[in-house]
């Protein structure tokens, strides 16, 4: 069972409406700056930290914060879309913000400007990105581990999400399309890339069982929304356009709406007049 430490007698003791949730996993080179940064953010008034069975120095390194966060720990690796989910259970916040744990000149308007627009009802989730780019253009940068949403938007999805593994933001971006959401462009907030997190040996293998996650997630997600589709457009339930209009808000897959709208109901329009 995981191993809770007492709350930060610091933090408020008040409802807080910003969680923020970052998971470890072997990152002792960066965590303590990245830890020390964070806690100097205001805007995070919950900070929960996962250590997802590190077995380097990052336990050692988490619990000498362990008066100022809620650590969650425990000795076998389970994947990120696991530690995350747990995080989630334990957030108080309205709003939980996700965060890498290799960043560098993490600044409380990076974490402002992630939540602000969920603050303010203008969207329910947003994305933070490390420079000015076309967000379809680079395929890992697209898997941004800087994210904040609505907690109660993800809630339903929990028992998927900590299936997830390292494919836990391919999920939310199945989910939740990033072009649905806000796009967020940092300035001065540096990401360490895995070759400049672990030792070189290790990277390729690395990036090989991300890429496997991340298909592996994919696959799932879709064989899902195959079984889900079988079941709304049931032949046997569906016997005029109306009803089939009106089953069409129960699918998520835009690209199956539009085929639907732009050809089989016009079609069927046209050979029924």
């Amino acid at each position: 069972m995981p191993r809770l430490s007492k709350k930060s007698m610091a933090r408020s003791k008040r409802k807080t409406p910003v969680s923020v949730i970052v998971c470890v996993y072997n990152e002792e080179k960066h965590l303590e700056q990245t830890l020390k940064d964070l806690l100097n953010c205001p805007t995070a008034e919950e900070i929960i930290v996962v250590n997802d069975g590190s077995t380097d120095k990052s336990e050692r390194i988490l619990k000498s914060f362990a008066s100022k966060i809620t650590l969650i720990s425990y000795r076998k690796n389970r994947g990120k879309g696991y530690a995350l989910s747990l995080g989630l259970n334990r957030a108080r916040g309205k709003v939980v913000v996700f965060l890498d744990a290799h960043l560098k000149n993490l600044k409380d308007d990076h974490l402002k400007r992630l939540v602000s627009p969920i603050l303010q009802r203008k969207t329910n989730y947003a994305l933070g990105y490390y420079r000015m780019q076309a967000v379809k253009s680079d395929f890992f940068a697209n898997l941004t581990g800087q994210r904040a949403y609505l907690k109660e938007i993800l809630i339903p999805f929990l028992p998927n999400l900590k299936k997830t593994r390292f494919g836990v933001e391919t999920y939310l971006n199945e989910i939740f399309k990033p072009r649905w959401g806000k796009i967020i462009y940092f300035s001065g907030l540096i990401h360490f890339v895995k070759h400049q997190n672990m030792p070189f040996n290790e990277v390729l293998p690395a990036y090989l069982h991300e890429v496997i996650e991340i298909y592996k997630t994919k696959t799932e997600i879709k064989l899902q929304q195959y079984h889900q589709l079988k079941k709304i457009l049931n032949p046997k339930k569906i016997k005029s356009l109306r009803t089939l209009s009106k089953k069409l808000n129960q699918i998520k897959d835009q690209e199956v709406i539009d085929l639907i709208k732009s050809n089989l109901i016009p079609y069927l329009k046209k050979i029924t007049q």
